[in-house]
């Protein structure tokens, strides 16, 4: 979300707010419900979803999970893998309770099998300079590798039946006061392309 979507929604919520001081904090899933319950962050945008009764949830985008390879793995060149074959090789998978790890593990339990990485990261991008150099596959919403495959440095792999999506949403406490600055930056991230 950094990488991608955060730059334009912050660029489009300045030209008309351009008074108001905007604070980006990165972190994981638990620091930043921490930091949103202590009010010390007024939202969340993040990929997933925070599961807490107290928050108003709200989609803003839904992106196709991809399984990458630099082209040099054995099964970049194979027309269809199964998940039990993709399971052969070394996985690089983000950090156990992220909600990505999450989905990927809750993946693999229809299939039976159970991740067991040899690299973790909570770097989407360290996952994906470890596959481009070779190191094993990587598992991590599309978008985020749109300029590695275009650049021929990651391959997606084609496995069977392994659909996943990661859908991001925008996360803020029910009672939170809701000034005009903050309904422009909601809109902004609900209504950007």
């Amino acid at each position: 979300m950094v990488d991608t979507i955060l730059p334009g929604i912050l660029k489009r919520f300045s030209v008309s707010n351009s008074e108001t001081d905007i604070r980006i904090a990165v972190g994981n899933e638990r620091e930043l419900e921490a930091q949103l319950f202590n009010r010390q962050i007024d939202l969340v945008l993040m990929e997933g979803l925070l599961e807490n009764e107290s928050l108003v949830k709200v989609p803003v985008s839904s992106e196709p999970m991809s399984v990458l390879a630099a082209p040099s793995h054995p099964l970049a060149s194979v027309a269809s893998i199964t998940v039990p074959e993709m399971m052969e090789y070394p996985l690089l998978l983000r950090e156990p309770g992220s909600l990505i790890r999450q989905l990927i593990d809750s993946a693999f339990l229809f299939y039976s099998v159970t991740a067991s990485p040899v690299w973790t990261s909570t770097s989407s991008h360290a996952l994906l300079t470890g596959a481009e150099k070779g190191f094993g596959i990587t598992i991590l919403p599309k978008i985020l590798a749109k300029d590695s495959i275009r650049l021929g440095r990651l391959v997606e792999l084609p496995v069977e039946a392994f659909n996943l999506s990661c859908t991001s949403h925008v996360m803020f406490l029910q009672d939170k006061y809701q000034t005009f600055a903050f309904q422009s930056l909601v809109n902004v991230i609900l209504f950007s392309e």
